[in-house]
């Protein structure tokens, strides 16, 4: 599920899968995840003209370029599920709209090197290889949790790898005085 809408600093915008993923299967498991999720949810998010515009603008790109493309039933704006076979990271236009792209190891630095230093929290699912790892490292990425819990740090974070309660400690320091 996407909480908060994505405009949580630690929303998910883009969803990288190895080559040879079923996108079809997924991208059923997904949506009916998502669809489930907004069913839930017991205040909808606010979808003025502007945000409106945003989710139909990134659904009809997607459907013109060729994408395949997920929408909820009925086509309302509470999510939406787009595969863009290109693997180099685009900024989502949030509320809902998530793209899910295909990139391996060797090319997901590559993919997301315009964003490199500004990946704070990556949601794996599955193992975690060292190799992936470092290439994540590489980027910049200073937290790794489970899919979906990106949004849920625990209190003991390291929020861009500092101390989220240091700046609220004053250390003291007393040495040796003899």
């Amino acid at each position: 599920p996407i909480s908060y809408d994505q405009l949580g600093c630690l929303s998910p915008q883009a969803i990288y899968v190895p080559p040879g993923t079923d996108f079809d299967s997924l991208g059923r498991k997904l949506a009916h995840s998502l669809e489930a999720y907004w069913r839930q949810l017991k205040k909808k998010p606010a979808r003025p003209l502007a945000v409106a515009a945003r989710i139909a603008e990134a659904r009809d790109m997607a459907h013109a370029l060729g994408h395949r493309v997920w929408l909820p039933p009925k086509h309302h704006l509470g999510w939406t599920l787009i595969h863009d076979p290109d693997p180099a990271f685009q900024p989502s236009p949030l509320h809902g709209v998530i793209t899910v792209r295909e990139a391996g190891e060797s090319r997901l630095g590559a993919a997301l090197a315009s964003v490199a230093g500004r990946i704070s929290t990556v949601g794996i699912a599955g193992q975690l290889s060292s190799r992936l790892e470092n290439v994540f490292l590489s980027l910049g990425v200073s937290r790794f949790c489970a899919a979906g819990r990106m949004q849920f740090p625990p209190l003991t974070w390291h929020h861009d790898g500092r101390s989220s309660l240091g700046d609220l400690v004053t250390w003291i320091d007393s040495e040796n005085l003899e």
